[in-house]
């Protein structure tokens, strides 16, 4: 039998990474597995939740794009594991695109009514053109100043101060992407000097953290139907009638997560959430 060791096979020569191999990088892995966990959940709340409609009556249903966020994000944790840090970073910023494309979509959907015509068709036209796979040069910036001009967002981008936030995290990616120095390629982990593969591999955690949150947190501020516990509708297809107030009960696991990274905004942001959308965070 092929002895499995890590993710790669001892058999063609791989041996277990160094996130496997050495205690002081364990917390990084831990952390990044449990927000991969949360992504697949968050993911499976959405199904039947997320469609977005057009002036052409096109039902986009995006889900398949936090799918492929989760499957980037496990690449990003193998990538890590084997101190492939180029490679993380890279995946990384695909990864915030990824989510922030989806946040695109569901603030579309959820302002339609709200922004003018003119704003209304660009954004309509870059949509059908995704949904046709012929979407161009579509920034990260033109998606991140539309979310900052919707009205459910503007005010929660302004005060948690998320634009300068994803500014500096970009650069950062960017970086890695255009190997923008010599520091921005893969290397051998011993080629790391000091405390700086510790701290490389942190930053990933952290940005990985943060971008999640924030996505999470965005969402929930446009969407509230996407914070849901499905406690309402598992009463109304069983013809039973729901407990008052349960169409406002938020996913545990989605407060657990919110609670355990309050750090990430400000004590205050599940108070916001709470005001904002009248869900019971």
């Amino acid at each position: 039998m092929v002895e499995y060791k890590g993710h790669l096979y001892k058999e063609y020569g791989f041996e277990q990474g160094v996130l496997g191999k050495e205690s002081k990088y364990i917390e990084v892995q831990n952390k990044l597995e449990n927000i991969h966990k949360f992504l697949v959940r968050f993911n499976e709340l959405q199904f039947g939740r997320d469609m977005v409609m057009t002036s052409q009556v096109l039902t986009l249903i995006p889900g398949l794009i936090i799918g492929s966020a989760s499957d980037t994000l496990h690449s990003i944790m193998l990538c890590c594991e084997y101190g492939h840090l180029a490679d993380s970073n890279t995946l990384l910023r695909k990864y915030r695109d990824d989510l922030f494309f989806y946040l695109y979509l569901i603030a579309f959907n959820s302002s339609r009514d709200v922004i003018d015509k003119e704003h209304y068709l660009k954004h309509e036209a870059n949509i059908n053109k995704w949904q046709q796979n012929e979407l161009l040069n579509l920034k990260i910036g033109t998606v991140l100043k539309f979310i900052s001009e919707v009205p459910s967002l503007e005010i929660a981008m302004e005060k948690y101060k998320l634009q300068k936030s994803f500014s500096d995290i970009g650069q950062k990616l960017n970086n890695y992407v255009h190997s923008n120095g010599i520091d921005f390629y893969n290397k051998s982990t011993r080629a790391y000097r000091d405390n700086s593969l510790n701290i490389s591999l942190n930053q990933i955690m952290e940005h990985t953290n943060y971008i999640t949150t924030t996505f999470v947190f965005l969402v929930g501020l446009c969407s509230k139907i996407s914070l849901m516990a499905t406690d309402y509708i598992d009463y109304l297809e069983f013809d039973e009638t729901p407990p008052e107030g349960s169409q406002y009960w938020v996913a545990p696991f989605i407060t657990d997560y919110l609670k355990e990274n309050v750090h990430i905004l400000g004590k205050d942001c599940i108070e916001y959430l709470r005001i904002e959308t009248d869900m019971d965070i």
